[in-house]
């Protein structure tokens, strides 16, 4: 089977500011980190960010924006959707989807 079965994390910024971000996640696997600069509606994916394991597992996501803690949150994967985290400003971020679930709709 050509590809990964793992999950890629999309990074948005939809401030009309720059902004520095980094992004760890861990859990059940080797933790993993992203950090890097995004001009004003500038998006980046990282491949294959979050591994899918045999089982269902949650990651924790720690994000730091200009250099502060802004956010922890776990997402549960169930499957090789994207996850991603929007900037929308210095102090604020949403994380899509809270739940990873399965293209057969098994789970949350």
């Amino acid at each position: 089977m050509l590809g990964s079965d793992d999950v890629d994390l999309d990074v948005e910024n939809t401030d009309d500011r720059s902004h520095e971000f980094r992004v760890v996640a861990s859990g059940d696997f080797e933790e993993r980190s992203t950090a890097g600069e995004l001009d004003p509606n500038q998006s980046e994916t990282v491949s294959d960010f979050v591994p899918r394991l045999d089982y269902t597992h949650a990651a924790t996501l720690a994000i730091r924006i200009d250099g502060e803690q802004i956010r922890e949150q776990s997402v549960i994967i169930r499957s090789s959707d994207d996850i991603t985290v929007r900037i929308v400003a210095s102090d604020d971020v949403e994380i899509r989807p809270i739940n990873v679930i399965s293209p057969t709709g098994e789970g949350d």
